[in-house]
């Protein structure tokens, strides 16, 4: 956002991605100008829309949010995105914090079984508690990942 003579504010709009293409301002009542064009299709196929408001009508107070910031549909969408993408993190890491703890249970078991077991079949059992011990590397790169991502995320919507 900025001002251009005193007059004008200048909103320029991003989209959030190309699968989610929300531009329409909760402003368009006071919209005194839209630079580009104005079909739907338009809209949707631009990277950013620069819209122009009157003065007057943001020092009523009522288009200034809490924060002073301009209330967008795309910047509510943003948040929502980031919010999507911290919810499926955080799912992905109770799915691999449960698979560790069956793994772990797993191990525990063919462990057991190994103190009585001297066959053959001892070599398989201990490819089988390397395998698990592997997945629980994996599941455990997969967690720290997805934290750090999602303290990345969280980050950006406190700004």
């Amino acid at each position: 956002m900025k001002l251009v003579n005193n007059n004008y504010l200048v909103v320029t709009v991003n989209k959030v991605s190309p699968q989610e293409p929300i531009l329409r301002l909760d402003l368009t009542p006071h919209l005194i100008y839209k630079k580009q064009n104005d079909t739907a299709t338009s809209i949707r196929n631009n990277e950013a829309n620069r819209f122009y408001f009157r003065m007057k009508d943001f020092q009523k107070g009522s288009l200034l949010s809490d924060n002073n910031s301009l209330k967008t549909d795309a910047y509510q969408a943003q948040i929502k995105v980031i919010e999507k993408v911290i919810a499926q993190g955080q799912k992905e890491n109770r799915v691999a914090q449960r698979e560790n703890q069956e793994d772990k249970q797993l191990i525990k078991k063919i462990e057991a079984m190994l103190k009585y077991d001297s066959t053959k079949s001892a070599e398989t059992h201990k490819a089988q508690i390397e395998n698990y011990q592997d997945n629980i590397k994996q599941n455990k790169a997969k967690i720290l990942s997805n934290e750090q991502q999602i303290k990345d995320l969280q980050k950006q919507l406190s700004t």
